[in-house]
This record gives structure tokens, sequence and C-alpha cells, in this order.
């Protein structure tokens, strides 16, 4: 008798095993928090024809300062609009087909005044700032340093990236409706103060930076919306942690991404404003070289 109950007993203990190992395997796996940001971070992956591009559109506030927000800052008054703007838009066209073409623009979300400008065709980047008075087109020899338009990710010219961050200190916070009206998760992580080289006056250009000298830093934290689905980010911010409370830096709120024609596009697409004077860095860049080479040659 006692061992026909220790056979049961045997064969129970094993059902119940077997009975949990079946369904650790049909349950989903963990969620990593880290994981999903950097996913994020990275974008998709998928190819598309030289035909088509991918349209990237982002509205981003940054932080700007206080004091000069108080002055009158409308079209007629650049000069303290450029200090005071502190919400921008940001457009990307890519085109697929490994052609090495896009274009980037960053401005002003309710004046369109062109904050910074990248247009990447082949080889020749042209390169556009406000806080510089010219453009810069630069030239590679080297096709390979182009990169892959046709493989889009969220790592968009001319607004914020992703910070490559050590693993420790996320968190999942939860799950919401995004702004897509489909569901997202919510990571955040706290962090130190972030070291800045304008310590003392803060940036100048909102389109720089967020801007945080006036503040008494306690540390920082970063959310992300995630995407469920895509795992894109829909969102992403920045807030201030200090002894009064939290004060938003920064926020950049992502438009799902698109495939267009590339026949919707105008043929100038690429083409640089008329208005920006250039500066050939390639250029002077070579000339420096030959003139370097010429005196050398003449010295021997």
């Amino acid at each position: 008798m006692w061992l026909k109950r220790t056979w049961l007993v045997g064969i129970g203990v094993a059902l119940v095993a077997g009975l949990v190992a079946l369904l650790s395997t049909m349950l989903p796996p963990p969620i990593d928090a880290y994981t999903l940001v950097q996913q994020g971070s990275t974008g998709i992956n998928f190819e598309i024809d030289a035909d088509h591009v991918t349209y990237t559109r982002a509205k981003i506030y940054r932080r700007a300062n206080p004091a000069l927000q108080e002055e009158l800052a409308d079209p007629y008054h650049s000069p303290v609009l450029a200090i005071a703007t502190d919400t921008f838009l940001s457009e990307t066209w890519a085109r697929g087909g490994n052609m090495a073409q896009t274009r980037g623009v960053f401005q002003d979300y309710e004046t369109e005044r062109l904050v910074s400008l990248m247009l990447q065709d082949g080889n020749r980047v042209f390169l556009f700032h406000e806080t510089n008075g010219h453009a810069l087109l630069l030239t590679s020899t080297n096709s390979s340093e182009a990169g892959n338009p046709s493989q889009p990710s969220q790592d968009l010219p001319l607004i914020d990236r992703v910070a490559q961050e050590p693993e420790a200190g996320f968190e999942l916070e939860g799950e919401v409706i995004s702004s897509w009206g489909k569901p997202a998760w919510v990571v955040r992580r706290q962090a130190g103060p972030p070291p800045t080289e304008h310590s003392a006056t803060g940036v100048l250009y909102p389109s720089q930076g967020p801007y945080t000298a006036d503040l008494d830093l306690l540390g920082t934290e970063a959310r992300w919306t995630i995407d469920q689905a895509s795992k894109l980010f829909v969102s992403t911010e920045t807030w201030a942690l200090t002894p009064t409370g939290r004060i938003l830096l920064s926020r950049t709120e992502i438009a799902p991404l698109e495939v267009l024609p590339l026949s919707s596009l105008p043929e100038t697409w690429l083409d640089p404003p008329d208005d920006i004077p250039v500066v050939d860095v390639t250029s002077q860049a070579m000339t420096t070289l030959v003139i370097a080479q010429v005196s050398g040659a003449n010295a021997r």
C-alpha cells in the first residue's frame, strides 16, 4: 500500500512539473525595458526600391531661456525669434534603392523659419544651421560613406538621438494607447544631471538643446513611448528633476513612417536654397593639401 501511494505521488509530481513547463512555454517572454529602447532607437529594417522614399515627420519641443521668451518673438524680430523659439518641425525624406539621397529639414513649427537643412545626393552633402552665416558643402570620394537610406530608421537627421546608455535603470512603467491610436509601452529611466559645456550660461539657441542653466538639477528622467506592433518610438521626453518638481526639457512626437512614390516629390527636392552662401569645404581642403605638397617639394 505504501509503495502504491508513493508511486501515485510520484506520478502527480511529474504531472504538475510537466504542466508548469508547458505553461512556461505558452506564456510570452518577459518584456525587457532596455531592449525596447534599443530597438526603438535602431528603427525598422526593410528594403524599398529607388522609385519610393520614406517620409518621417516629428514635432520637437526644447526648453528655451525663460528670460528671453519674455521678449517679443515674431518674424519681424528674427534675432529674438531664433533664441526664443522652443517648438520645431523635423521632416526627413530618404530615397530607397541604395541611392544615398536624403533631405532633412528642421524649421520653426509656427513660422516655418528655416533652422537647419541637410541634403545628401550621393557623395555630396550640404549642411546648414542657423548659428552659421553659411552652409558647408562636403564631398566624399568613398561611396561606402554615403550610407544606406533604403533602410530607414528613427535616427532622424537634425533631431534628438537616443544616447547609448548602460542597461541599469530602465523601467517598464506600463501600457497606454498612444497618439497613433495603438497600444504602446512606456519606459522610463532616471539619471544624474547631464554634463554640459554651457553649465554657467546655457545654450543660446533652443535648436541646439534645452536650456537648463537656471535650474537646480538633481537629475533627469527620460521617457519613451514605444509602439507595440512596430517597436518604433511614438514619443520621447526628457524631464529635469528639481527640488520644486519636474520640468519638461524636451519632447519629440513622431508621426508614423510613410512610404511615398518618388514622383510625388518635386524635381528640385535635393536642390539647396539660392539665398544661402555655400563654402565648399572639400575644395578648401584639397587646395590646402596641394599647396602643402608644392611647398614641401620646393623646400627639397
